[in-house]
């Protein structure tokens, strides 16, 4: 699962350089805590594709990250399964922003 939280890093990091370089430090701060989805409708992502990928790999990151031990939604993840979803986030990412 490592692949998940250093893919969490990378794309936090790389939409920060971004915003800041296309809409200076200010509107960052706008958008700091927003989500992944909505930072990169800003940069002018509208694949649902790759939007609903992010989602998706928000969901298994913060579900990782923040795991609580007497929380159970029945779901058996398969870590595999995230890592290919962490690469597939960076792919397509990458591609959407042309980095």
């Amino acid at each position: 699962m490592i692949v998940v939280v250093f893919t969490g890093m990378w794309l936090e990091a790389i939409l920060h350089q971004i915003i800041v370089a296309r809409h200076g430090g200010d509107e960052f701060k706008k958008y700091d805590f927003k989500s992944y989805r909505e930072k990169l409708i800003l940069l002018g992502v509208s694949s649902t594709e790759v939007l609903d990928k992010v989602d998706s790999f928000k969901a298994t990151r913060k579900e990782l990250v923040h795991e609580k031990v007497f929380f159970d939604n029945s779901e058996i993840k398969v870590a595999q399964q995230e890592a290919e979803l962490a690469h597939q986030v960076m792919s397509s990412v990458s591609h959407a922003l042309d980095i």
